[in-house]
């Protein structure tokens, strides 16, 4: 029987540059002989890597995939396929990079200070 995986990925992942990014997916697989493999094919790439830049911890049932601080070269369609003797599953994600908001935020607090300190 194949894997079958239990928790995937959601569709899109959103963060900013430097946050740390963690993938988890869940599987079940009836046979011991089964194993994960993460690819990556990043925005300005046509084909799948494997992953370059992060950390894979693979457990009996899951796989967590972890990217101390995400740039914005890393952005892309991320994919983990669980594969044993009988077959394989997939799950992907598509990770995107947003500008990073500590201006905004900041400017924000400044407008919050400026209004309590005037009410």
């Amino acid at each position: 029987m194949p894997p079958t995986i239990t928790r995937s990925l959601l569709s899109t992942y959103r963060c900013h540059p430097n946050d740390k990014l963690q993938l988890q997916v869940e599987y079940f697989s009836p046979s011991v002989q089964c194993h994960c493999t993460w690819q990556v094919q990043q925005s300005n790439d046509d084909v799948l890597r494997p992953i370059q830049n992060g950390s894979i911890v693979n457990t009996n049932y899951s796989s967590t995939l972890t990217i101390n601080s995400i740039t914005l070269e890393l952005q892309g369609l991320y994919v983990c396929n669980v594969e044993n003797i009988y077959g394989r599953a997939m799950t992907q994600t598509h990770v995107i990079i947003d500008k990073d908001r500590s201006d905004d935020e900041e400017s924000g607090e400044k407008k919050l200070k400026y209004f309590i300190l005037f009410y």
